[in-house]
């Protein structure tokens, strides 16, 4: 990087790491008219004050990429872990503390998957502990949880002969965009991404129909779905490519020309209880309890319950052939008792 050896009259205060965050947060915050600008300004205020090899880092992670600094968030959860375990008297005479440390890393990987939000996981640290921390910082509205990834397989037959005695619950994978929509309990509606950034006001549509759809015993909850794109003449999903066409700043309904509809296929949050921890086939249930189907809008996704190798055989089957047709994607299958 080509720096520029120009004099200032009065040099900026080194740069701290609570003076980076403070800016980041600013940029990210940043909207309206001029934002582009205000960003820039505050990109280059970072760099002007930035010393020895801190602007590389900084560009790194402007550009969110990896710090190649042989850190990685794994590590730092760990280390955040043996740190509370450590902080924590009693621990050491819990047995084999090398042991406790590998469950305090347990704990905290737990609710960092359901709370990533360092804001919140911290401060429950020094006040509860990390033995507490599954307790003091639990899974909340507004607070997106990491999704839970799959992972693949070669046939049905590996999945069934690996886990013997359960039943499998099978389901279509559409080819959209992952989202968790939280409905609050103040009657707003916030959308989350996998990478669980806020996309909310890219879905319009998607908001009415949630709210249409909601069924009036539900007052807050948080909806796992796929959002495709949809053709409402023709009846069928459109490719991802599509629905990515659509504009992500000052989507109006009276605009959209690339229609959505939600496949929903779990039910996280249900007036304000967590369902992390329930069966699957619970959550499902309560999904289908809790919501109106309208074909094109919001739909469950296709399923199978079975424990049969053959009927999930055919059922794969279904999915290429539909997959062919109409977009459908591949098959997830996962076990009914899943949490």
């Amino acid at each position: 990087m080509r720096r520029s050896s120009q004099t200032m009259i009065h040099k900026p205060p080194p740069l701290t790491v609570a003076k980076v965050l403070e800016t980041f947060r600013r940029i990210a915050k940043e909207s309206g008219k001029n934002s582009k600008e205000k960003k820039k300004n505050h990109v280059r205020a970072l760099l002007v004050a930035a010393c020895d090899c801190e602007p590389k880092y900084l560009i790194r992670l402007l550009l969110k990429d990896k710090l190649r600094i042989g850190l990685s968030e794994l590590s730092l959860l760990e280390a955040l872990a043996c740190a509370a375990a450590y902080a924590e008297k009693h621990s050491v005479s819990c047995g084999s503390f090398q042991s406790d440390l590998s469950k305090a890393v347990d704990v905290l990987k737990g609710v960092h998957s359901m709370v990533p939000v360092y804001e919140r996981i911290v401060p429950a640290l020094l006040d509860g502990g990390v033995w507490n921390l599954a307790d003091t910082c639990s899974f909340s509205l507004g607070i997106p949880c990491e999704p839970m990834l799959s992972a693949p397989a070669k046939s049905v037959s590996e999945i069934v002969n690996r886990y013997h005695g359960i039943e499998y619950t099978c389901e279509y994978k559409y080819d959209g965009i992952r989202a968790q929509i939280h409905c609050m309990d103040d009657g707003s509606i916030r959308i989350f991404s996998r990478k669980l950034e806020c996309c909310t006001n890219q879905y319009p549509d998607v908001i009415l129909a949630v709210k249409r759809l909601k069924r009036v015993p539900v007052k807050s909850c948080v909806l796992d779905c796929e959002i495709v794109g949809y053709d409402s003449e023709q009846m069928k999903i459109l490719p991802l490519q599509k629905l990515m066409t659509r504009g992500r700043k000052g989507v109006h309904v009276d605009n959209i020309k690339i229609n959505a509809c939600i496949f929903a296929f779990d039910l996280l949050y249900l007036n304000g209880q967590s369902l992390l921890q329930e069966q699957l086939k619970i959550r499902r249930k309560l999904l289908e309890d809790s919501f109106e189907v309208k074909t094109g809008i919001l739909q469950f996704a296709t399923a199978l319950d079975s424990s049969n190798l053959d009927e999930i055989q055919v059922f794969l089957d279904k999915a290429v052939n539909a997959r062919l047709m109409e977009d459908y994607p591949r098959v997830l299958i996962q076990s009914s008792k899943t949490c």
